[in-house]
């Protein structure tokens, strides 16, 4: 799925898909900014407080569609 297929959600399908991973609803709306309202990445990393290359690297990590990638990865 391309990045411009982002597929909307309600709150409730988000609560259903992230649970309590505020990061990634926070990274999802991220998207959201860029990819629907086609916002500059500038503007969108002021306003979520993260730098443009994080930005480029969540939106290349999504480029394969997968929702997956949004969630907040545990190590160990």
């Amino acid at each position: 799925m391309p990045d411009s297929d982002l597929p909307r959600f309600t709150g409730a399908e988000l609560a259903a898909l992230f649970g309590d991973d505020v990061a990634a609803l926070q990274r999802y709306r991220m998207l959201v900014a860029l990819v629907r309202e086609g916002r500059p990445v500038a503007e969108v990393a002021r306003a979520f407080g993260v730098s443009r290359e994080s930005l480029r690297r969540l939106r290349r990590a999504f480029a394969g569609g997968d929702l997956a990638v949004l969630r907040t990865q545990r190590r160990g």
